[in-house]
């Protein structure tokens, strides 16, 4: 779990409206640096042309999403709406002990409004589930959700963590 990447989910999700933002570890290329930030910044952070999208997804596949990022193959998915335990003891595809949304637990048949970036909505990085998920609107690149969060902010703190729990 990365400040960076709870930043980037916190702005997508906010910028969509909806319940829960994922988004991989693999697409944080450099930290913002303190004091002032411009767009080339964020560009650094976030060079690649991806847009922020949302689907509707249901609880299974959003917790298959989930636990594809606790294996570890592209490092550690980043979240927002979430609060997941896990513990990386377990074998890969049972790491995840529990998961709440909006401090629910999960419901496997519900449909959740579920903001990702384009490169995982297609599967990329291993997230084949997030295939599943009905497109329901696709928020502009990344980088500028980001940028405008940050324009909108004026002054930027790092969100808190505590999304990810190691529980061992």
């Amino acid at each position: 779990e990365s400040t960076l990447g709870s930043f980037c989910a916190d702005a997508m999700r906010e910028r969509a409206g909806s319940e829960v933002a994922l988004t991989n570890a693999g697409g944080l290329r450099a930290d913002l640096p303190q004091g002032d930030l411009d767009r080339g910044h964020v560009l650094d952070a976030f060079p690649f042309i991806n847009t922020s999208v949302t689907l509707a997804l249901s609880g299974g596949d959003l917790r298959a999403a989930i636990e594809q990022g606790l294996s570890l193959n592209a490092g550690m998915v980043q979240v927002s709406g979430i609060e997941a335990h896990y513990d990386l003891e377990r074998p890969v595809g049972a790491r995840l002990v529990d998961l709440k949304i909006a401090g629910q637990t999960l419901d496997l048949s519900r449909k959740y409004r579920v903001t990702t970036n384009s490169f995982l909505a297609e599967g990329g990085d291993g997230y084949a589930t997030l295939k599943n998920g009905e497109r329901i609107s696709d928020d502009g690149l990344i980088s500028d959700v980001l940028a405008d969060k940050i324009q909108k902010a004026g002054t930027v703190t790092p969100p808190p963590l505590g999304r990810l729990i190691p529980v061992s």
